[in-house]
């Protein structure tokens, strides 16, 4: 699944049966033509564009399932590996759209903290290649605000159902500082009211 930030965080989900979830991975969805126009934003060229396409779904009240028993071999990304930096880019860079584009604006304000923290650790790790994100986003700030207009008018259904299938964890290790930090993010969420998995699943793995 992913936590707040759109950062993947490993859960598991085996199951015989289809589980309700966020998205379905781009590697391996399968889904109905007539109820989308173009299932991916073509600004995102990589990483983050199946959880756009799986956000967008669940905002109109679509069903989104995923079935752990199917397997698929992806070989990894040639596209990321031919340009260095590539990857630590685009992964930063797209979390950040969806998180412009997809929240309603209350959540925004309420994930900002965790926001900064967490791009603040991602640009003293790859300072760089992620440098450019900032002014990126400053220069297509009218065509972000667009993008997010168009997929709020499709809204059916609030982000406080969807950040149901999202975790309060910020990394997915769960040791030492580690453990200490996904606490402190998971008393944080529940101060704003942000409700993620963990508040429904006393069970929860991640």
């Amino acid at each position: 699944t992913m936590n707040l930030i759109f950062a993947s965080i490993p859960a598991l989900l085996i199951s015989r049966r289809a589980i309700a979830a966020l998205y379905a991975d781009g590697r391996s969805m399968i889904f109905k033509r007539n109820i989308v126009d173009l299932p991916f934003d073509q600004d995102y060229f990589m990483y983050g564009e199946d959880v756009y396409f799986g956000w967008r779904m669940r905002m109109k009240g679509y069903e989104v399932v995923y079935a752990s028993l199917p397997l698929f071999k992806h070989i990894k990304s040639a596209a990321a590996m031919k340009v260095k930096g590539l990857k630590a880019y685009y992964l930063v860079r797209n979390r950040l759209l969806n998180i412009f584009i997809l929240y309603e604006i209350s959540t925004i304000l309420k994930v900002l903290p965790l926001l900064v923290v967490w791009f603040t650790i991602m640009l003293i790790l790859n300072p760089r290649g992620r440098l450019k994100i900032i002014p990126w986003m400053m220069k297509n700030m009218k065509v972000i605000l667009k993008k997010r207009k168009k997929i709020q008018s499709e809204r059916h259904i609030p982000d406080k159902e969807i950040i149901k299938f999202m975790t309060s964890k910020i990394v997915s290790w769960d040791k030492g500082i580690y453990k200490m930090a996904n606490k402190l993010a998971y008393w944080y969420c529940c101060l704003v009211g942000l409700r993620t998995y963990e508040f429904y699943n006393e069970n929860s793995t991640f």
